[in-house]
């Protein structure tokens, strides 16, 4: 909260005061100096020296007037003295000022990245998976960190090495997918549809597979550590050894595959 500054300080009464202690001061030199006269002359001046005195006291008078005057116009080109409240206001207002610049500027930032990200988003959502494909071409990294693609069609689109991290997959359509690369690490992909998708090297940890079809997806060099597969339906993939089978059996898989590529995953 700002103190207003109190009507004592206005110029008026600054004025005011002065001319009274200036008056009050020529009037006592004024006294003086007729009492020196009078002491002087012992009481009995004689005619000259009265008006030698009043020429003095006149002269006494005009000199502290203009002295007076001049101070007072000399302080009304100064600026004014800011009280503590007014400087520390004064100082609120520049850091706000600059903390209004920062933030405009790291908005900026995240408008750009977002604007970045928002376009292809937009190809997916809309099942533009050609043009979604053609703009993957360009080497531009994509993060769609907790990114909402629920029961999204995205038959044979372009995910590799995309930041997945905490999306939502749900019942999303990732039929010949390539998500190799791609970090999945607690995706929801519960009955998402993975049906040979491309998962090599792919990071599914403490993801949820719930539901999820993976048959015939390439598993190869992927990591599931954590990730939830009950009921998560398994046929033919490639990367998966006895041992693997059997962990994700362990933790509610289910395998309806025959013979296929037992290279081993990372666990």
């Amino acid at each position: 909260m700002i103190n207003t500054p109190r009507r004592t300080n206005s110029p008026e009464l600054q004025r005011f005061r002065a001319n009274s202690i200036s008056l009050f001061g020529e009037t006592l030199g004024v006294f003086l100096i007729f009492a020196a006269m009078l002491a002087l002359t012992g009481g009995k001046p004689p005619g000259w020296a009265i008006p030698v005195t009043f020429s003095f006291t006149t002269g006494f008078v005009v000199l502290a007037e203009t002295r007076r005057e001049l101070q007072f116009r000399k302080r009304r080109r100064e600026p004014p003295e800011q009280t503590p409240a007014i400087k520390n206001s004064s100082q609120n207002d520049a850091d706000s000022s600059i903390e209004r610049e920062r933030g405009t500027a790291e908005q900026s930032v995240l408008i750009q990245h977002s604007i970045q990200q928002s376009v292809p988003i937009y190809y997916l959502r809309n099942g533009q998976i050609k043009a979604w494909n053609e703009w993957r071409q360009r080497g531009i990294f994509v993060d769609f960190y907790r990114a909402n693609l629920t029961r999204v069609n995205l038959v044979g689109a372009n995910l590799t090495g995309v930041n997945l991290i905490k999306a939502n997959l749900f019942g999303a359509n990732l039929t010949r997918a390539n998500l190799s690369g791609a970090n999945l690490t607690r995706a929801n992909l519960v009955g998402a549809n993975l049906t040979g998708a491309n998962l090599v090297g792919a990071n599914l940890t403490r993801a949820n597979l719930s539901g999820a079809n993976l048959t015939g997806a390439d598993l190869s060099g992927s990591s599931y550590r954590e990730a939830l597969v009950e009921f998560a339906l398994f046929r033919d993939n490639s990367g998966l050894t006895d041992a693997d089978k059997d962990y994700l059996k362990d933790k509610g898989a289910l395998f309806q595959d025959s013979p296929g590529d037992r290279s081993p995953i990372q666990k």
